[in-house]
């Protein structure tokens, strides 16, 4: 899991006065949650590259505490595919999902 305070910094305005966080930001925060669940997966000398990355976004996210929560879905020697959720205020703000190649070191 990881959180991180979205600032108006890393936001655009919505039209009506509002901010909206910046697609990348919320697609690096279902990224990293992802990536960091594979890597508890990996064991000594085993490494991890991204082959693919999806993202679904549900509802624009505002400034604010955003937490992404990431699972490995399914592993074996060579792949782990991944996904996570994104919430914000204790709604479902954005979903991914990712394949990763698992590398010998």
């Amino acid at each position: 899991m990881i959180e991180w305070d979205a600032t108006r910094e890393f936001c655009f305005h919505d039209g009506s006065g509002g901010h909206i966080v910046h697609g990348g930001m919320v697609t690096t925060l279902l990224d990293t949650a992802m990536g960091g669940a594979c890597w508890a997966t990996l064991e000594d000398g085993e490494s991890f590259l991204t082959a693919d990355l999806r993202a679904e976004f549900l509802r624009s996210a505002r400034p604010g505490t955003l937490r992404a929560e990431g699972r490995v879905v399914q592993r074996n020697r060579r792949v782990a595919f991944c996904s996570a959720d994104l919430y914000q205020d204790g709604q479902l703000v954005a979903t991914a999902r990712c394949t990763q190649i698992i590398r010998a070191s």
